[in-house]
């Protein structure tokens, strides 16, 4: 298991990748992050797993929405695998 201080460093180096206010600022990061938490739980799921995917899940939707990639999905992938 991953120690909490990794997923913290992590939430203050993806910040900046997100747009303030809005439906995909990272307070929505925050609220998958912490429902994935809690279902995965109850679920017995592999947590790490969660967590990392829960914080760069939309990693790159502010790219999307500037019109510099054509999928956040995608380029997102990218951009976790640099981290």
């Amino acid at each position: 298991m991953i120690n909490e201080d990794f997923y913290k460093k992590l939430k203050n180096k993806i910040q900046s990748n997100f747009e303030e206010g809005g439906s995909h600022a990272f307070d929505h990061v925050e609220r998958v992050y912490n429902l994935a938490i809690k279902i995965g739980k109850k679920e017995k799921a592999d947590l790490d797993v969660l967590k990392a995917a829960s914080l760069l899940h939309d990693i790159a939707r502010l790219k999307e929405d500037n019109n510099e990639v054509n999928c956040h999905a995608e380029h997102g992938a990218i951009m976790a695998e640099k981290i």
